[in-house]
């Protein structure tokens, strides 16, 4: 089971992402150890790099991010830089390239960033308005009272999103059967012409002995 401090940076990188704020997001992993042993300007150049990857591959919500690919960076990121990380943290990465993989496969359009705007964006406005004060007391409290009220905005978006997906298949499914339907009656039209046309040469031919 994770802390308080071990979700907020977490969730951390993850508003990160959606903001596609590359820095804020290597504020967050160098929080991923209590044992963080870079100096100052070794922690500056692994924050000049994860800015360099959000500029080139994170630009935030709505621009299809792709989470695992951007995740994958990061820990490559990481690992150039040997950045220590907790081991509730590394299974936490694991788990989110595992769930965007699953996701992918499931249905590819679905962005899991995009549907976690509402939880990600509220949770990072907090994070800002209370940087002095990192996971105090009351901006958890108030996460843990507004999460319920965030999830119901996240059900709204996930509800919308599939069910403009199912209007789009229905739409397909009705286009397909009406090209199918007019093939077939184009085959049928085609099918008698060319039954009449044989008929018609048949025809012919056993009249013209008998004249």
């Amino acid at each position: 089971q994770l802390d308080d401090a071990e979700s907020y940076n977490f969730i951390g990188l993850m508003s990160s992402l959606g903001a596609g704020d590359g820095r804020t997001a290597a504020e967050a992993v160098l929080r991923f150890s209590d044992e963080c042993v870079l100096t100052e300007e070794e922690k500056e150049a692994f924050t000049k790099d994860m800015i360099a990857l959000f500029r080139q591959k994170c630009r935030g919500y709505g621009t299809n991010v792709d989470v695992g690919e951007v995740l994958r960076g990061v820990l490559e990121k990481i690992k150039i830089h040997q950045v220590r990380i907790g081991a509730n943290y590394a299974t936490l990465v694991i788990n989110a390239l595992c769930m965007e993989s699953l996701a992918k496969r499931i249905c590819p359009s679905y962005n899991i960033l995009d549907a976690a705007k509402p939880l990600l964006s509220s949770h990072r406005s907090l994070q800002l308005k209370f940087s002095r004060n990192r996971g105090s007391k009351f901006s958890t409290a108030v996460m843990r009272i507004a999460t319920p009220i965030l999830y119901v905005k996240k059900n709204a978006f996930d509800n919308a999103f599939f069910k403009r997906i199912h209007q789009r298949r229905r739409r397909a499914i009705i286009l397909e059967s009406g090209v199918r339907i007019g093939n077939n009656r184009t085959l049928s039209i085609i099918s008698g012409i060319m039954i009449g046309t044989v008929a018609t040469i048949l025809a012919g031919a056993a009249i013209s002995p008998g004249r």
